[in-house]
């Protein structure tokens, strides 16, 4: 009975049918670019994850020297004031 309906006004039924693929279609197109823009979105982040993985090694070299730069500044500053108290001590010598 719904066969032969189906043979014999095939309209309702073939529209339905070309709705379905074309919401079926809608569906797919979209899921695939929504897969494609994040993958492009963790592309990205992986992205800015190195640079910023590289730049923070950057800052530890950076870092590090400066603290052996400070380190042998300090050596330097204790040596002048070991210094500065020797000519201290020669000049208050000279004055008596």
């Amino acid at each position: 009975m719904l066969i032969a309906a189906i043979i014999e006004n095939p309209a309702p039924v073939l529209s339905l049918a070309i709705g379905l693929f074309g919401i079926c279609g809608v569906i797919f197109t979209a899921l695939k670019y929504n897969r494609d823009d994040s993958r492009a979105v963790v592309e990205q982040q992986n992205i800015v994850l190195n640079d910023m993985k590289t730049v923070n090694d950057e800052l530890r070299a950076a870092a590090t020297d400066l603290r052996a730069e400070r380190d042998g500044l300090r050596t330097q500053v204790q040596e002048l004031t070991g210094q500065i108290a020797a000519l201290r001590a020669e000049m208050s010598d000279e004055r008596t």
